[in-house]
């Protein structure tokens, strides 16, 4: 059975494979958050201010409690970090 990520992943892919002129809607608005309060929920649908946190400050970790996290945990977690940064472009806002 896929899992979330590897729906989105092949999601995005195909997004990725079609043409400018040809996409409707930016793969960031309809990621579903993988953790949180705001879990489930499309990014395009939380609050603006805490998105904006969120890109300010998540910062992919690759181990937890001491412990490395699974390959599968990391590359959601950095497409999560990716998903923040075209939401930016998206908003134009910049990182320090």
């Amino acid at each position: 059975m896929k899992s979330q990520y590897d729906s989105f992943v092949a999601e995005l892919q195909a997004y990725m494979d079609t043409p400018w002129e040809q996409r409707d809607v930016p793969a960031w608005r309809e990621y579903k958050l993988p953790w949180g309060r705001h879990m489930g929920e499309k990014m395009s649908e939380v609050d603006k201010k805490w998105l904006f946190g969120m890109f300010m400050n998540y910062t992919v970790e690759y181990e937890y409690d001491g412990k490395p996290k699974s390959e599968a945990k990391i590359a959601e977690d950095e497409l999560l970090r990716q998903m923040l940064d075209a939401a930016g472009v998206h908003y134009e806002w910049k990182r320090q």
